[in-house]
């Protein structure tokens, strides 16, 4: 991407033939374009969808990379060279940096940053003294998570640019305002799914109970699934309040992307196409990518 511009502007144009009060002028106009290009993306990106970007912006970086690898192979130099380098910059441009510190649980050793919706991970650091960090570019919003060695619990985040501290002992972010309510809602979305897991254990505990005739356990599953259904109803409908309020608090973020799952369970598919419809800031996240395709799929 346009890390490898900045990295290597004083090569890359040195090759395309300038000197060095024409190289700094050179990156002087790429640092520029990068600038007036990011105010674009934020424009565009909301309106066209970060798909759309994405997939215009690897299209148009491969031809552009392709075309000037063509030219340094042909020789030519000249301001032709510099058009291109600086035609990189608009693709790439959906980029952000994060930076995200913070503590981990003693004994911890690593501690991994990736892509939530896909799984990938993008970023490791030691843990050092309790503590670790991250530093880098990554695609404008993505719903990140960060999580130590191999915990099954994480913290997620989108990646808008904004500093996030985070304490992996308690899972408590500090960050942006919308990364702090997303991780408010989180918290208390995973603390009822817990006790609601806890819960149908219960009832599995009771039918696995391999000392007992199958009819017998089934009976006993019976009557422990009617024991704790109270519980699970009123559980899930705190968890149907809280997905209301979360909704309430966050029509301008896009914190409801990242509990799509909860949101199609509690409203159905029909009711959260109708959120859709109103075109929320969140409508265009990719982690709503699967869900569009199924409404689509339905019509």
């Amino acid at each position: 991407g346009k890390n490898v511009i900045f990295n290597y502007a004083q090569e890359i144009f040195v090759s395309a033939g300038f000197d060095v009060d024409g190289m700094f002028i050179n990156i002087v106009i790429t640092g520029i374009a990068n600038v007036v290009f990011t105010f674009v993306a934020l424009y565009t990106i909301e309106k066209w969808g970060r798909r759309t970007l994405i997939l215009l912006g690897a299209g148009g970086l491969g031809l552009i990379y392709l075309t000037l690898g063509t030219c340094y192979f042909m020789g030519m130099t000249g301001m032709l060279m510099v058009a291109l380098v600086v035609a990189t910059l608009p693709v790439m441009a959906q980029q952000t940096k994060y930076s995200i510190k913070g503590t981990a649980p003693a004994g911890s050793k690593m501690v991994y940053m990736g892509n939530r919706d896909s799984h990938e991970v993008l970023d490791s650091a030691a843990v050092s003294g309790g503590q670790f960090s991250f530093e880098g570019s990554y695609t404008k919003d993505a719903l990140l998570f960060v999580r130590v060695d191999e915990a099954p619990r994480f913290v997620i985040m989108f990646n808008d640019g904004t500093p996030a501290t985070i304490d992996l002992s308690t899972n408590v972010l500090k960050g942006s305002a919308q990364n702090q309510s997303l991780n408010y809602y989180d918290r208390q979305n995973d603390s009822l799914l817990m006790q609601m897991s806890a819960l149908r254990s219960e009832v599995l505990d009771a039918y696995y109970d391999m000392s007992l005739s199958e009819e017998e356990r089934e009976s006993n599953a019976e009557k422990k699934g009617a024991e704790v259904k109270p519980e699970l109803d009123r559980l899930t409908d705190k968890d149907r309040e809280l997905m209301a309020q979360m909704l309430k608090e966050n029509e301008k973020t896009l914190v409801p992307a990242a509990f799509v799952d909860n949101l199609v369970a509690f409203y159905g598919m029909d009711g959260f196409k109708e959120m859709l419809d109103a075109n929320p800031p969140y409508a265009n996240h990719p982690a709503l990518d699967e869900i569009k395709y199924r409404i689509a799929q339905e019509e």
